[in-house]
């Protein structure tokens, strides 16, 4: 289930993510905006996704440009830094950004893969 909230972003719950990954509606890539550290000290980040800082993101579109027009889903501890890189990446003109509701805790607190690697 896709929920707007007040201030017009789109978040993905959990349980849909874990369901699309791998599959055919899989979204385009997953960005997550936390420091490599804190991906590290708290258990890993969602298999295949990229790790860009909230800090460098705006620095760093040229990373994601290829992704534009393709789903992107945002990913935090607990979902408020994903939610300002969603905004953030709309303001820089992509087209379909998500954040993920609840963040890495939701998901990890659902028993779904984590990925130790940056």
């Amino acid at each position: 289930m896709v929920v707007k909230t007040q201030s017009g972003t789109i978040e993905i719950k959990p349980e849909e993510l874990y369901e699309r990954l791998g599959k055919t509606d899989a979204p385009a890539v997953l960005i997550d905006v936390r420091p490599p550290r804190e991906i590290l000290v708290s258990g890993g980040k969602i298999p295949g996704s990229i790790v860009i800082p909230l800090n460098d993101l705006m620095n760093s579109l040229y990373l994601i440009e290829e992704y534009k027009d393709e789903e992107i889903i945002t990913v935090c501890r607990s979902g408020s830094r994903s939610m300002m890189a969603a905004q953030l990446l709309a303001k820089a003109g992509f087209k379909d950004i998500r954040s993920l509701s609840g963040g890495a805790m939701y998901w990890m607190a659902k028993r779904y893969p984590m990925e130790k690697k940056i």
